[in-house]
């Protein structure tokens, strides 16, 4: 419990090291670039803590990396860097969806790693340029 315990802050201050006070596309794949491997192992972690932790103690590991994303989706919204059309919490979803998943296919071999550290910020570009970015060029 206590190993586990000291691996789960471990993670979380690795997350938390990230800058997110640069322009947002930057914070937010500096944040995809470093975080997505670690929330894989954080995942992991949060599923063997079930056994031996509190709901509310992992409820906070688990909450603390969200908020941090929610505040940067939020903070590039407001300098319409990001789309605002969709539900933050959606975007916040989506964003941990497409983390885990790179990471399982990573995982699993049909995804080279390097290729993920590609993909990845690409796909979650995509999902939060803002609507009329998107569309431009795409007639």
């Amino acid at each position: 419990s206590a190993s586990l315990e000291e691996d789960l802050q471990r993670i979380e201050a690795q997350l938390a090291g990230v800058d997110l006070k640069k322009a947002p596309w930057v914070s937010l794949e500096d944040l995809i670039r470093s975080s997505w491997r670690i929330l894989d192992q954080l995942v992991g972690l949060l599923g063997a803590a079930e056994l031996v932790l509190s709901e509310e103690r992992i409820r906070e590991y688990h909450d603390r990396p969200m908020s941090r994303v929610q505040a940067l989706l939020l903070r590039g919204r407001s300098e319409g860097a990001f789309r605002a059309d969709q539900p933050d919490e959606w975007q916040v979803a989506c964003f941990y969806a497409i983390l885990h998943a790179a990471a399982a296919e990573v995982r699993i071999g049909r995804l080279a790693e390097d290729a993920a550290s590609q993909v990845i910020p690409a796909t979650i570009r995509a999902l939060l340029l803002p609507a009329d970015d998107a569309t431009n060029g795409q007639s």
